[in-house]
């Protein structure tokens, strides 16, 4: 996600007459934060939020050691990892630790926020059940053992855009296979035929080396 132009622009009125960002913004901290994680939706050409970066990182990191918990711990972990550049579902813990420190907090709302988050955590927990014993029945480990064993990183990493993310863990994992079989594996000849197998989709196999052979049945199997 990133701001247009014209929505960016509407940051201007937080500079003043010669084009600067007004110094008193950073005596409200949450503001600055805001402002900082805002900078993040910037996008090629968006030169004031460029300019908020800058300006609203430097100021959150001479101010973060005078700053007392909850609101030090928060511009911290927001200056080590923006929001935007985290993985969603770790970021909306952090987000409902961090308001629940706060003296300020609506137990309404936090209460609902947190039950939401242990009850999508339960699933969680219940899809990586599911789909280690998919790999593990799979058994690429012995068959491929050239490939990489990245279940639980194809998973998080789906995980924050879709639910459920089975479907799109199972795929990232077999194209993450079929990396391993063109880069590292596979010989010139070999993949020459194996992809001209996958562009009429040929399911017949019978001429394919034993390592193809193994990633088609596992797709076929997988997805079907």
């Amino acid at each position: 996600m990133c701001l247009s132009t014209g929505e960016a622009d509407v940051f201007n009125k937080y500079k003043d007459d010669k084009g600067n960002f007004k110094e008193n913004l950073t005596t409200d901290v949450k503001g600055l934060l805001s402002l900082y994680e805002a900078s993040y939706l910037s996008a090629h050409g968006e030169i004031i939020l460029d300019e908020a970066l800058v300006f609203t990182e430097t100021h959150l990191k001479s101010m973060v050691a005078r700053l007392v918990s909850p609101l030090a711990d928060q511009v911290t972990h927001a200056l080590n990892r923006p929001a935007h550049g985290g993985i969603v579902k770790y970021e909306q813990w952090y987000s409902i630790s961090f308001y629940e420190q706060d003296e300020l907090h609506i137990e309404p709302v936090l209460k609902p926020a947190k039950s939401n988050f242990n009850m999508l955590q339960k699933l969680y927990q219940e899809e990586l059940r599911n789909l280690s014993k998919w790999w593990k029945e799979l058994d690429f480990t012995t068959k491929l053992p050239f490939a990489r064993d990245r279940l639980i990183e194809c998973y998080i990493v789906v995980l924050g855009p879709v639910y459920p993310a089975t479907i799109l863990t199972k795929s990232t994992m077999l194209v993450s296979i079929l990396d391993d079989i063109y880069d590292v594996h596979g010989t010139i000849e070999e993949l020459e035929q194996f992809t001209k197998m996958i562009e009429r989709w040929d399911t017949s196999m019978e001429d394919l080396p034993d390592y193809t052979k193994v990633w088609f049945e596992a797709l076929f199997v997988s997805l079907s």
